[in-house]
């Protein structure tokens, strides 16, 4: 199919691209259910029993989002590294039983920070529409191998989620109780999810692997990871942490109420 690639943003042949990479769990079978099914459902928001889903997609999620191009360079210069990162990384944690907030520490050896960071960054791009890219000097950075930083001030966090649904939200308004209000696009996948903040100093809590964008390509570190642990269970609220225990404790508060 021809479109805009959502890297380069030229007028070409679409390829598929998986989102996340195949090679990171990522080539199941996927249901795709309608967002308002699901927001208005009755059941608790990890529940999808006996719903209707509109679509099954084979293979894995993922969407026609980059030319061939651009789908192999991406792949070739980035995502084979970030996905060696991936797989190692869940490979030392997986065993731990990590609860919600956990905050743990692993040192990751003879990895490449600036191509992880840029294989995180294109996922956003695949997420996001095809314009996603004129921003923070992302189509440079991805682009160009040798290429660093991302610019005007947005940030990129990571945290481990031990959760039961995934999240695949592009950029959006949130609005908060405290009344605050973040830009934010998230993809949270098992076993790894990432936040897009257009306000880098809107991040705390999780890792910020924002300056992983300063390394040079051949750049290889040694690194210490402080991660957070967080639940995932509501697929449609970003940046919603809440365990199931606290989203059925506020529910039951709501109902007392009326």
């Amino acid at each position: 199919m021809e479109g805009i690639c959502h890297v380069c943003g030229e007028m070409k042949k679409l390829t598929f691209e998986h989102l996340p990479p195949k090679s990171v769990f990522n080539k199941d079978n996927i249901k795709m259910y309608n967002i308002i099914d699901v927001a208005t459902k009755e059941s608790v928001p990890w529940n999808f029993d006996g719903m209707k889903y509109k679509a099954q997609q084979q293979g894995g999620n993922g969407g026609y989002t980059l030319c061939e191009q651009c789908n192999n360079n991406l792949g070739s210069w980035y995502v084979v590294d970030y996905a060696d990162f991936a797989l190692k990384l869940y490979n030392c944690i997986k065993n731990y039983g990590f609860s919600q907030d956990d905050l743990f520490s692993v040192y990751a050896t003879e990895i490449y920070p600036q191509r992880i960071f840029k294989a995180v960054l294109a996922m956003f791009c695949s997420l996001n529409n095809n314009a996603f890219s004129e921003n923070a000097n992302i189509r440079k950075l991805l682009l160009h191998k040798e290429s660093k930083g991302l610019e005007d001030g947005y940030g990129i966090s990571m945290y481990y989620n031990i959760g039961s649904v995934i999240r695949l939200f592009p950029l959006s308004a949130i609005g908060y109780d405290t009344g605050q209000i973040r830009a934010v696009s998230e993809i949270s996948w098992l076993p790894f999810g990432y936040v897009l903040d257009t306000n880098r100093r809107n991040i705390s809590g999780d890792f910020d692997i924002t300056d992983f964008s300063k390394y040079g390509y051949d750049e290889k570190v040694d690194i210490t990871i402080y991660m957070r642990a967080r639940e995932v269970n509501n697929p449609i609220m970003p940046t919603d942490f809440r365990s199931k225990k606290q989203i059925l404790e506020q529910a039951r508060r709501k109902l007392d109420r009326v």
